[in-house]
């Protein structure tokens, strides 16, 4: 069996994290001249996985210049609850003259949850 791909961390060599990809695509009437803030909370899919996930949100205005995202579990309407699985989003970066961002986040927990992204963006 073949040993997967490592890389360097704490000056020890460890397995390479798996990678799983979401999407969101910012619907047209969030978009508009980033003049002053502008929020939105949209669903991911598909849904996390455990570990590290990579989200890419896209349809973000030209020359969006500021970004805050912040990763959550998503819930049936009518069903809120103080749930076990924690979110840690590491890395949110803009790219493609501000028109998308590459959030990297971790979900712990033990299996595939569905979850969204709460942003606010300039």
């Amino acid at each position: 069996m073949a040993q997967p791909a490592t890389t360097e961390g704490s000056g020890a060599t460890l397995p390479a994290p798996q990678l799983f990809q979401q999407t969101v695509v910012v619907a047209h009437p969030a978009v508009a001249a980033a003049a002053g803030p502008h929020c939105f909370f949209g669903r991911i899919t598909p849904d996390a996985s455990p570990g590290r996930n990579t989200l890419t949100i896209s349809g973000l205005p030209a020359g969006t210049r500021c970004i805050s995202v912040w990763m959550t579990e998503f819930v049936a309407p009518n069903q809120p609850h103080a749930g076990g699985a924690f979110f840690y989003t590491t890395s949110v970066q803009l790219f493609n003259n501000g028109t998308q961002c590459r959030v990297i986040f971790n979900l712990d927990w033990g299996k595939f949850l569905p979850a969204a992204c709460q942003v606010i963006y300039m």
